[in-house]
């Protein structure tokens, strides 16, 4: 029992693929949607498009790690994922995520001291949630891209350190986010936008395995297939 809490608490969690996975969607798509009534709750919030992609692997990844399960709330054009989890909350207060804002977030320094597998899940769960895939052209030829966008130069930052660490050689780029207006209220970022772009056939073949799952990958590997390696 913890706080009225009566469900079993995990004391130790292994960081594996499962709970690395989900910590990168969490960083991507998630928030703490924590109240009175429900102060253990999160949500995670999926276009139809990447419901219908990740919702598999997101129930499993969840309930192998946190031994929760999914309540799906269903909206036009998006869906809320909300689980229940005292033990997450306790894990995101361990590393420092919990309440961080879009500008605030970071990759925790645990996922630098795993094995590489561990670390291309993390990616994995990073790149499907708020990543992108994109095969458009530059001069004469298509030029494609796996990218990840954030207005945290700090989790850009440790983005950089973790491809690093797997052998990759990023590209970044740095902008100011433009002025939108939304149901008649302009909105006006005081944040940069940083992009973390992989873009050579050397190294996209060589992360398969982060982006093979993607709701875009099919076009990716039709590139790939089409485009010759360097003698």
């Amino acid at each position: 029992f913890f706080n009225n809490h009566t469900r079993e608490l995990r004391l130790h969690l292994e960081l594996d693929e499962s709970l690395a996975y989900v910590l990168g969607w969490f960083l991507g798509d998630g928030n703490a949607a924590c109240t009175d009534h429900n102060p253990n709750r999160f949500t995670l919030s999926l276009g139809m498009d990447k419901a219908e992609m990740y919702m598999r692997a997101l129930t499993r990844a969840l309930q192998h790690s946190l031994g929760v399960r999914l309540i799906s709330e269903r909206h036009r054009t998006h869906i809320h994922l909300h689980f229940h989890s005292l033990t997450f909350k306790l894990l995101l207060t361990r590393l420092g995520l919990l309440g961080k804002r879009a500008h605030e977030k970071f990759i925790p320094d645990e996922l630098f001291n795993v094995t590489p597998t561990v670390q291309q899940a993390f990616l994995r769960g990073l790149i499907q949630s708020d990543g992108y895939i994109t095969v458009g052209r530059t001069g004469r030829s298509p030029s494609p891209v796996v990218g990840y966008c954030t207005v945290s130069r700090r989790l850009a930052d440790g983005l950089v350190m973790l491809y690093r660490q797997l052998g990759y050689l990023p590209r970044t780029t740095r902008r100011r986010c433009a002025t939108h207006t939304s149901s008649g209220i302009r909105f006006v970022s005081r944040h940069d936008r940083h992009d973390i772009l992989l873009s050579t056939k050397e190294q996209l073949l060589r992360m398969r395995d982060v982006w093979a799952a993607h709701k875009d990958a099919p076009r990716l590997r039709t590139w790939l297939a089409c485009i010759p390696s360097r003698p």
